[in-house]
């Protein structure tokens, strides 16, 4: 079967990938129908040997082709448009090891929730928001 398009979804990553049965037959199922990637949620990153998961996911036929944030960005409250300027200074170092992780994959990374709620100080968010992406963006070129 050839798709117009290439096909990905978005996964949590088990922090035991390799010996998750439930995640190993997701993978065949996606190897089965021709899918070509995967969006993961990684909650820590640092924990995982970047090689070893690549060579796991073409195991199947399959590239990590996102890195999604947002089961981090709950696990550790991260927001890049906190007012609580300690939050926003710990999501925008979280959201820089985030894209050195999905560098090594040549993924994208999804920001997401990682970007922050609503709030009734919408323009200040904004703005917050706004200066965390500029700090983080020369990073992601």
């Amino acid at each position: 079967m050839n798709y117009l398009f290439p096909l990905a979804i978005q996964l949590t990553l088990p922090e035991d990938y390799r010996g998750n049965e439930t995640f190993k037959k997701v993978l065949q199922t996606l190897r089965n129908l021709n899918f070509c990637g995967v969006e993961l949620n990684i909650v820590h990153p640092e924990w995982i040997i970047p090689e070893k998961l690549a060579e796991y996911l073409n195991d199947y036929g399959l590239r990590m082709t996102m890195f999604a944030t947002g089961a981090a960005a709950k696990a550790f409250e991260l927001s890049l448009s906190s007012a609580d300027e300690p939050v926003r200074r710990r999501s925008v170092e979280k959201c820089l090891e985030f894209i050195e992780f999905g560098r090594l994959f040549g993924a994208g990374v999804i920001v997401g929730f990682l970007k922050g709620g609503l709030g009734p100080d919408r323009e200040q968010r904004r703005q917050r928001f706004q200066a965390s992406l500029l700090e983080v963006a020369p990073r992601a070129l």
